[in-house]
C-alpha cells in the first residue's frame, strides 16, 4: 500500500473510529450518489445579509494543525465532514480560504478552485467535476463549524471568496450539491445560483466518476 494511501486510512481511523475506514472502502467498492451541477453569474450573486466580525485568509498549514487537534471536540457528522476536507486539501488543492472569528475561534473552510487547479482536476478528479474554463471558478467543500451555523455564516463565507473571484476577473461560478442536501440548496437559491444537470456520482472497485 501507498504511503499516501496509509496516511488516509490512519486519518480516518484516529478521527473517525474503526468503522470508518471499513465503511470507506465499502463505498470505493460499489456506491450510487447523486448531485446537482449548480451555475451562477457572480455579477448577479445576492448577499443580503452579511456579518462584519469575521475575518479570512488563505489557510496555512498552522491552521490545518489546529482543526486536526480539535476534531475531537465535534460531533461525529462534522469529524466526518472535516476529515474529508483535510484529504481534499492534501491532494494539492490549496486554495482553502479559513475564517475565523474576532475572537480568533475557527468559523468556516471553503475552497475557491480557479482554472490553474485543472490539472489536479484532472489527475484526481477527471471523471468528477467538468475542467474549468478561462472565466470560470468552482467553490468547494465548504465546511461551517457547528456553533457558527444559521447566524448568516454562510452568505458572508461565499462573499468572501466570490468577490475575490470577481476582483480576479472570472464571470461565472460552479459548485456541486448532493441531491438530498435540501439545506445547501436552498441557501445556494438564495445567492442566485442556478440547478443545472442532474449527475449520477459511482464507485465501482475503486474507481469514481459522475455522469458528466
Amino acid at each position: 500500500m501507498l504511503p499516501a494511501q496509509l496516511g488516509t486510512y490512519r486519518l480516518i481511523a484516529t478521527h473517525l473510529g474503526l468503522e470508518a475506514p471499513a465503511t470507506y472502502l465499502l463505498k470505493r467498492l460499489l456506491h450510487v450518489d447523486h448531485f446537482y451541477h449548480m451555475t451562477a453569474i457572480i455579477n448577479r450573486l445576492r448577499f443580503p445579509r452579511l456579518r462584519s466580525d469575521l475575518r479570512f485568509d488563505l489557510a496555512c498549514k498552522g491552521d490545518l494543525d489546529e482543526i486536526v487537534q480539535r476534531l475531537r471536540m465535534l460531533d461525529a457528522a462534522s469529524r466526518k465532514d472535516l476529515v474529508a476536507r483535510l484529504l481534499f486539501h492534501r491532494r494539492g488543492f490549496s486554495s482553502c480560504y479559513l475564517g475565523r472569528s474576532a475572537t480568533g475561534d475557527l468559523v468556516s473552510l471553503q475552497w475557491l478552485i480557479r482554472p490553474r487547479d485543472n490539472a489536479l482536476l484532472q489527475k484526481h478528479f477527471r471523471r468528477i467535476y467538468y475542467p474549468l474554463q478561462e472565466n470560470q471558478v468552482m467553490i468547494e467543500n465548504l465546511f461551517i463549524f457547528p456553533s457558527f451555523r444559521g447566524l448568516a455564516t454562510f452568505p458572508t463565507v461565499n462573499h468572501h471568496v466570490l468577490s475575490l473571484a470577481k476582483q480576479e476577473g472570472f464571470q461565472t461560478c460552479r459548485t456541486y450539491i448532493r441531491k438530498d442536501n435540501v439545506t445547501s440548496l436552498n441557501a445556494f437559491f438564495e445567492l442566485g445560483f442556478r440547478m443545472g444537470k442532474l449527475l449520477a456520482g459511482y464507485n465501482l472497485l475503486g474507481l469514481s466518476w459522475r455522469t458528466l
